[in-house]
């Protein structure tokens, strides 16, 4: 009964460990800092932190959302360009 038991635990574990999300989103909303405008088709791209690969990109709607799929859970810079803003480092 005691072998039953652990087994049972062991598969839950791994079940748990197996279930938990390979894949992310990220979201946001992208508005000028003075204002707060909400900014349309700002170009959005994603890259790894560590050596700057391009990772994903898409461009702001007309409310200045904006959404990534399918991106693996790490350590990313979200780069934005928009004509007429500087970028802040």
């Amino acid at each position: 009964m005691k072998q039953f038991l652990i087994l049972i635990l062991i598969c839950g574990f791994f079940g748990y460990a197996l279930g938990q999300a390979s894949k992310v989103t990220v979201s946001g909303v992208v508005a000028e800092s003075k204002s707060s405008i909400k900014l349309p088709y700002v170009n959005v791209i994603l890259k790894a932190d560590e050596d700057s690969v391009f990772v994903a990109g898409t461009v702001t709607d007309d409310q200045g959302r904006f959404s990534l799929t399918g991106i693996s859970p790490g350590t990313y810079v979200l780069e934005l360009s928009y004509i007429g803003h500087s970028m802040k480092k």
